[in-house]
């Protein structure tokens, strides 16, 4: 029962809501200026303080959204200096900024350029998220575009201590925008560098490492504040033998590394006897990821005589090595001597059965173990359930992944099976299977293998499986875009699953945002003046019923509010429900 608010709250919550929403109407500002058509699939846009980074500075410290500066997902093309006024007024107006979180937009020379020179006022500045930064733009426009942005945070003597570039192609030809910033003071205080699929290849690989053995040295020779870098994540970028071995003598010298990932790098033996080495002078060493490398059987001879050494690592990832039978043998009495590992992944490594049982045996004795990964190896289904039972029957108990070469992981009822350290089985069936890819694809193909009954399926899944969401994307993004896909199926039930998909998007706190880019709704002229008109009348007729038999936060209200007034369109029969949806918005908001 909808209740009639007096008119002096009515005119509080519109005075209270033109405060609430000034960032909405920034947000539109901000995408009309830049010509943004905004990402339908899930993603949040957010700007200032409207979105919690995930992101912890490397001593475990939660970033505070009032304290910095987000475009994460915005998809924002900043070209030039117009381009990118509105963020940088950000920029000036936030104090502090201790962090500049720029990824998944596309940033120009010009636009770097303005940004570097708001960041030379920001001396605060410790942290900077900055991947996925350069899609669509030339090689030669990055290590421009990094000179500029990382020339601001030097002019700035700010101390950063977190710098992620992961998922822009920077390589060897963009390393003189990266080279200059390890060569001064605000580079000594870093203690977390996250190179994720950066494209260095075995030269850009081996420059970076030069850059930051130049800089430890450098740091020491000027006195004052040492580089002491604590994590480094450099992954899925080819480096090879030639890169790894010139990190080793960085990692040799430097000595403070806590934790090292560098998966699928395409090193081999040679590389990775030159690494084992330095992870031996990096005492502290806690996690050691080299996952997706050839380390061999050959490799582990040096490996287990590191390990032994390293008396704080906790987790250590060698899945995917070819370490084999006898890499496996070599190690195991290494492992024994690990008392605080807590995590081990020996996924895919062609495990023999004759190993099996010794090495569970060794692992049933570290004490604070958590997981162990054995999945992809060649066992029998005599010796999976050997290791299970050994280390189930351990004081650690262990979760156990594994998995048998013969079953395939699957039983004869046509479940997949998920063994967990209390010796409970949770099954997930193929029916489970369906409704998963159709929320993964929504296409009328995929929801025809839900029916009969695809509400209920649904319903289901969706209460049962909270983690449905694809890497990057959102569980409310995921049922929005079946939802708006759904709409236009014509099926009997099509609204059933529409209310199903929505009422578990709703539990989002930025569902406005996402039902609004999934229906096209943020999409703005063009350079003609024309307007767009990709909007599903049957999603917005949908839309409109469910908002009006269902509560909603005021907050969502507020957000549709914004962005449904005054929209236009060039088809009469959009216009009329576009209109028809907002007067359902501004009823409900505000009685």
């Amino acid at each position: 029962m909808r209740l009639s608010l007096p008119h002096l709250l009515q005119s509080f919550l519109a005075s209270t809501f033109s405060v609430l929403f000034y960032p909405l109407q920034l947000l539109v500002s901000l995408s009309a200026c830049l010509g943004h058509r905004a990402d339908p699939i899930g993603n949040i846009m957010s700007f200032g303080q409207l979105e919690v980074p995930p992101h912890k500075l490397w001593h475990g410290t939660d970033l505070d959204p009032t304290n910095g500066v987000s475009i994460k997902g915005s998809g924002f093309n900043l070209n030039n200096a117009n381009d990118a006024e509105v963020l940088v007024d950000m920029i000036r107006q936030q104090y502090p900024v201790l962090y500049l979180e720029l990824e998944g937009n596309t940033l120009g020379v010009e636009a770097a350029k303005e940004i570097g020179k708001i960041l030379e006022s920001k001396p605060e500045l410790v942290a900077a998220f900055w991947k996925d930064l350069f899609t669509g733009r030339l090689k030669s426009e990055i290590p421009q575009a990094l000179g500029y942005l990382l020339g601001g945070v030097d002019l700035a003597g700010a101390r950063l201590t977190c710098l992620d570039l992961s998922d822009n192609a920077i390589g060897p030809v963009g390393m003189p925008g990266l080279v200059p910033f390890f060569k001064s003071r605000s580079s000594f205080s870093l203690k977390e560098l996250i190179f994720n699929n950066n494209g260095w290849g075995p030269d850009g690989g081996s420059m970076l490492a030069e850059a930051l053995l130049g800089c430890y040295r450098k740091s020491i020779e000027e006195g004052g504040e040492v580089f002491q870098l604590k994590i480094f994540i450099c992954g899925r970028s080819r480096i090879e033998n030639k890169a790894a071995i010139n990190l080793a003598t960085f990692f040799k010298e430097i000595k403070s590394l806590e934790e090292i990932h560098m998966p699928q790098n395409g090193i081999y033996v040679e590389g990775i006897n030159a690494l084992t080495d330095s992870f031996r002078e990096n005492p502290n060493l806690r996690v050691l990821n080299l996952n997706d490398n050839t380390v061999s059987s050959k490799g582990c001879v040096k490996l287990a005589e590191c390990v032994t050494g390293l008396l704080n690592l906790t987790e250590l990832n060698l899945g995917d090595c070819l370490i084999k039978t006898d890499g496996v043998r070599t190690l195991s009495n290494a492992l024994a001597e690990c008392k605080n590992l807590e995590k081990i992944n020996l996924e895919s490594n062609e495990i023999e059965n004759e190993v099996g049982e010794l090495l569970a045996g060794i692992l049933a004795k570290l004490p604070k173990l958590t997981e162990v990964n054995l999945c992809g190896n060649e066992f029998s289904n005599r010796t999976a359930d050997d290791i299970q039972n050994i280390l189930r029957s351990s004081r650690s108990k262990p979760e156990v992944l594994i998995d048998a070469e013969a079953s395939d992981n699957e039983n004869e009822e046509g479940y997949s099976v998920l063994e967990e350290t209390n010796g409970s089985v949770y099954h997930s069936t193929l029916e489970d299977d369906e409704v998963r890819q159709f929320l993964k694809e929504p296409t009328l193909e995929n929801f025809n293998t839900i029916l009969p009954n695809p509400d209920q399926r649904l319903c289901d899944y969706l209460a049962t499986s909270p983690d449905v969401g694809e890497s990057g994307t959102t569980v409310a993004g995921l049922c929005v875009r079946a939802a708006c896909n759904i709409s236009s199926f014509q099926h009997p039930k099509s609204e059933k699953c529409f209310v199903s998909l929505l009422d578990r998007a709703v539990e989002d706190q930025f569902f406005a945002t996402h039902i609004l880019q999934r229906f096209g709704l943020m999409q703005v002229e063009d350079s003609k003046g024309s307007s767009v008109d990709k909007i599903p009348s049957s999603a917005i007729i949908s839309l409109r019923n469910y908002i009006q038999s269902h509560k909603l936060s005021y907050v969502n209200l507020g957000t549709f509010h914004w962005f449904l007034k005054g929209y236009n369109s060039n088809t009469d029969e959009t216009k009329t429900h576009i209109k028809n949806l907002f007067e359902t918005v501004d009823t409900k908001l505000f009685g």
